[in-house]
């Protein structure tokens, strides 16, 4: 989870060009407000040829949705069908989460709230030697992290995959259910609804400092442990 540059969207959409293939945007997990603006390609000022949504745009019922440039509609009827698509229930829903985010201003409120969840993941890094970089747009945020006692690349701590698998479970401990993920596994994922207050953001940072503090304190007993081995 790191925020691409506007650069590098503006390098993908130049090339695209140069080359006469589609830019596709993977806005199922990114779209629907969850970085500030309603997509997530809208941060790098480009335009895709192809933009897949789902997940937030049903919230909770399933729907999917491709959108594309006229060039790229050459299907005939029928040549792409599914046994479930069209379905209106889900239909309904998207619209209502449409209407909702238009209506309550979702962009401004994300951009607050995802800021004021970043300072307090940058309180917790600042007080713990195993939290090394935090990150994030809007209420898609990401603590990395690393073991103080071993030097990985570019002479940064080296990420820790295990102790990012033990922080999650301390957090769900504490009540704060948490993703991990990236290249070595050793990110911590927040993706909090989008419609958070500022109470239970408030609990889940709480959470998450606890559950960290938590394994930090159990990390002299495990080398204690490993050395005698």
């Amino acid at each position: 989870m790191i925020p691409a540059p506007s650069r590098w969207g503006k390098a993908l959409r130049d090339t695209a060009t140069r080359l006469d293939v589609p830019l596709i945007a993977d806005e199922v997990q990114a779209g629907m407000f969850r970085t500030g603006p309603a997509w997530a390609f809208q941060r790098c000022d480009v335009e895709p040829d192809m933009m897949v949504i789902s997940k937030g745009l049903g919230s909770g019922l399933p729907i999917a949705v491709l959108v594309i440039r006229d060039r790229y509609d050459v299907w005939e009827p029928g040549a792409f069908t599914g046994t479930f698509r069209g379905n209106a229930m889900a239909f309904a829903a998207a619209g209502a989460v449409i209407r909702f985010a238009v209506e309550t201003r979702l962009s401004d409120r994300v951009h607050a709230t995802g800021a004021a969840f970043l300072d307090g993941l940058k309180s917790v890094a600042a007080q713990s030697e195993v939290v090394g970089d935090v990150r994030g747009a809007g209420l898609m945020l990401a603590a990395e992290i690393v073991d103080p006692t071993v030097t990985g690349q570019h002479g940064a701590a080296a990420p820790d995959a295990e102790l990012a698998q033990r922080i999650q479970l301390a957090c769900l401990q504490h009540g704060l259910i948490v993703e991990t993920g990236g290249q070595y596994g050793n990110v911590v994922r927040f993706l909090p609804p989008l419609t958070i207050d500022e109470v239970d953001m408030a609990a889940a940072l709480t959470a998450f400092d606890a559950a960290v503090r938590q394994v930090q304190r159990q990390r002299p007993a495990d080398s204690v442990l490993m050395g005698a081995r």
